[in-house]
């Protein structure tokens, strides 16, 4: 038994086109479509795979199953591995739809629409109304920026073709059915033309007639159904006033739009993602992947600084939707770029307005609206062995979540945070209305911190999705930043900033790095120089990590508490500070006060370093000192080794006190704990040499005192030894004063 039905093109270059299905069930064969010759269909849009999927027929009807296409197959907006298709379904293959259509019997049986081969005249007479505003444009992955327009509403598609039959008669073949938001419109001058130019004038008319109105009736009928049926009247879509998304609002052709290739998914034109118009866009995406889509640029004028993005968003649960804003200084890979993300929207099954809306920062030029979607769910676990296509791959099909997207514009907004402005720094808050996901830093237009942002916990890749709210307090000079909890600040300092030098303060003091670097326990970061520079103090000690790359410098900071960042600008008062303990320290110096001077410009560079030639200066003169401290440390040092060698104690003893005021004059750095360790070995060289000397006298003493006892002088040994005890009783007692005064001065 023969069955036959015929696929209709629904979108594309070959819109209207209706090829038939032909196939003999005995011989259980198929009907493949694909992008390579060799398929029974060739369809060479970008967006249909080499072989992308085959029909069968069977006494049970058509089955459409997906060969392991790239871009899926999906039947009433779902993707599908296998599935049964009835006369008048649609299916997407890519992003070309189709429709499967019931055709005349092989057998020529009585229920034929058309005339018999034989008489000569017209063998069949399709009809196929078009109920759609405009005619659809298959979008490939990357949507070009610009294409011809499409044509006008008022102009008819072309009527379809049928790939094996001959033309129609001439006379019938002028006629034409016009579409209509109710049905089909069949012209006067149509019916004139037709009445002129065929004998059948009068029937065909009646026919038409009864045609016309049939189909109308058939598409009434058909806009009631479900899945991807069309609806019964088509809202032709309405940008709103002012909208700058003016090439490719709605989505209705492929203009002002291109999808992200290195995400796992993408958007896709499908009129079942329509809210107005003949098209919107959808996404069906697996556990673990997402898609993005950008707009094109828009170009920033001073009037319309201030924007919002809005659209209409549909999805199933489980699926995060987010608009973004991409802020760019120009064109080029080159350009400094902002981006911003709103929170996931909440989102149903009808289509709910979202929106998001912020403040260019100055100095960029270029704005894009982006839309991403994510599912939330875990990626689907790939049993081992398995194959692609194989039939465990149903689950990960069957748990495809979709999200729709029309009617996306840009228009200009109002009543958002206003910037702080201090001198020639502007603060720019950025974010949803109401409150502040980021802000941007300027000075004279130019870009000096392009993004300022922190990251809910957990944030582990930097991506400026998920961002807290930041409230702020205070005025340009220091502007106080509130998390609403602890998290990681992302910063994004530019080359005109971090230019001028970078440096970082902590409990050890003041650090100058290069553009990367990684440092714990830090206080305070200092960007830039002179009148172009930055500070941030942080509440309590954080982990710093810093990677320089070509145009400038990202941080990552971890703040541990959700305690305000304090960002500064202005720093008179500190300067004029800083200026004052120069001086004294200059003063200390040539008092000869080594130990005070150098405490003077630490205490400079590690409250307040905010100025470029007191900082230089500061540094300049603790080396000198510290470097005239170690080379007298050197030449002491020295010195002591000749004493060593001649043994001379009162030597030692001159070596002492040297060592005593040189701790003291560079107190609090290394040449006074060198100092004190040398004054140590100075003492135990004074008292070993001490010690030896008393021995020495004492064993004479007692050579003596013997020497008199033999001979009977009683009287002079007796006050010999007298004498002798005493010097020895007060040796112990000098010996026990050193050691007090030795342990006083390590003190």
């Amino acid at each position: 038994m023969t069955f036959q039905y015929s696929l209709r093109f629904e979108s594309g270059e070959r819109r209207g086109e209706v090829v038939p299905l032909t196939i003999v069930a005995a011989r259980g064969g198929s009907f493949t479509i694909g992008r390579k010759p060799g398929n029974s269909l060739q369809v060479t849009d970008v967006s249909i795979s080499g072989r992308h999927a085959e029909l069968e027929i069977s006494e049970d009807g058509v089955s459409l199953r997906d060969l392991n296409s790239t871009n899926g197959t999906l039947v009433g907006g779902r993707k599908v591995r296998q599935t049964s298709l009835e006369p008048g379904d649609e299916f997407t293959l890519g992003a070309v739809e189709f429709s499967l259509l019931e055709s005349v019997g092989a057998s020529g049986g009585s229920g034929g629409a058309g005339f018999d081969d034989s008489s000569g005249e017209l063998d069949e007479l399709v009809l196929e109304g078009e109920d759609e505003v405009a005619p659809a444009v298959s979008m490939p992955r990357k949507m070009p920026s610009a294409t011809p327009s499409a044509p006008p509403a008022s102009k008819p598609a072309p009527p379809p073709r049928i790939a094996t039959h001959p033309p129609a008669a001439e006379g019938l073949g002028a006629t034409q059915l016009m579409p209509h938001e109710e049905g089909l419109e069949i012209t006067a001058e149509d019916l004139a033309r037709s009445a002129k130019s065929s004998k059948l004038g009068p029937i065909l008319l009646v026919g038409l007639a009864a045609i016309g109105g049939g189909a109308w009736w058939w598409l009434g009928q058909r806009s009631e159904g479900e899945g991807g049926g069309r609806a019964a009247s088509v809202t032709p879509p309405s940008a709103p006033d002012g909208n700058l998304l003016t090439a490719g609002y709605s989505f209705e052709n492929s203009e002002g739009w291109t999808s992200d290739p290195d995400v796992t998914a993408e958007f896709l034109p499908a009129r079942s993602a329509r809210r107005t118009g003949t098209r919107g866009i959808q996404a069906d995406l697996a556990g673990g992947e997402s898609a993005l889509m950008e707009s094109e640029a828009v170009r920033l004028s001073g009037g319309s600084r201030s924007l919002r993005a809005v659209g209409h968003v549909q999805a199933d649960a489980g699926i995060e939707f987010r608009f973004g804003l991409r802020y760019s200084s120009g064109p080029g890979e080159d350009a400094i770029t902002t981006t911003v993300w709103s929170d996931a929207c909440a989102t149903g099954e009808d289509f709910v307005e979202v929106s998001l809306a912020g403040t260019a920062p100055a100095g960029m030029s270029l704005v894009q609206v982006l839309l991403r979607a994510e599912s939330t769910a875990a990626p689907a676990a790939v049993a081992e062995g398995s194959a692609a296509g194989d039939a465990s791959d149903d689950d990960a099909f069957a748990d495809l979540k979709s999200v729709s997207v029309d009617d996306v514009a840009l228009v200009p907004a109002s009543d958002l945070p206003a910037s702080i402005v201090q001198d020639s720094f502007t603060l720019t808050p950025i974010g949803v209305q109401g409150a502040t996901k980021a802000v941007s830093l300027t000075s004279l237009d130019q870009m000096l911190v392009s993004l300022l942002r922190v990251a809910r916990a957990g944030d582990v890749d930097g991506s400026s999705l998920g961002s807290q709210d930041l409230l702020l307090k205070g005025d340009g000079g220091a502007v106080q930043l509130n998390p609403a909890a602890a998290g990681s600040l992302h910063l994004r300092v530019e080359e005109a900033l971090a230019s001028g030098g970078i440096a970082t303060l902590s409990d050890s003091g003041y650090a100058a790095h290069g553009s990367t670097f990684e440092r714990s326990g830090v206080t305070g970061l200092i960007l830039g120089e002179g009148a172009r520079m930055v500070a941030l103090s942080f509440p309590a000690p954080v982990d710093l990590v810093a990677r320089g790359g070509d145009s400038g410098v990202t941080f990552r900071i971890e703040l541990p508490t959700a305690d305000p960042v304090v960002l500064k600008t202005s720093f008179m008062e500190e300067r004029t500070r800083a200026q004052r303990l120069a001086r004294r320290a200059k003063e200390e110096r040539s008092a000869g006060d080594s130990g005070s001077a150098l405490a003077s410009w630490n205490e400079l560079l590690t409250e307040v370093p905010y100025d470029s030639r007191l900082i230089g200066e500061a540094a300049a003169g603790q080396t000198e000192l510290l470097g005239e401290g170690r080379s007298q440390l050197k030449e002491l040092t020295a010195e002591v080794e000749r004493a060593r060698f001649f043994g001379l104690a009162d030597l030692f003893r001159e070596k002492l006190v040297r060592a005593e005021d040189l701790g003291r004059r560079f107190r609090g750095t290394d040449v006074e704990t060198q100092a004190v360790a040398l004054r140590d070995v100075i003492q135990q060289e004074l008292a070993a040499l001490d010690s030896s000397n008393e021995r020495d006298e004492l064993q004479r003493l007692e050579a003596i005192e013997t020497v008199l006892r033999r001979s009977g002088a009683e009287d002079l040994a007796q006050r010999l030894d007298e004498y002798k005890n005493s010097q020895a009783s007060g040796s112990r007692d000098s010996a026990a004063s050193s050691s007090k005064q030795n342990s006083a001065g390590g003190q």
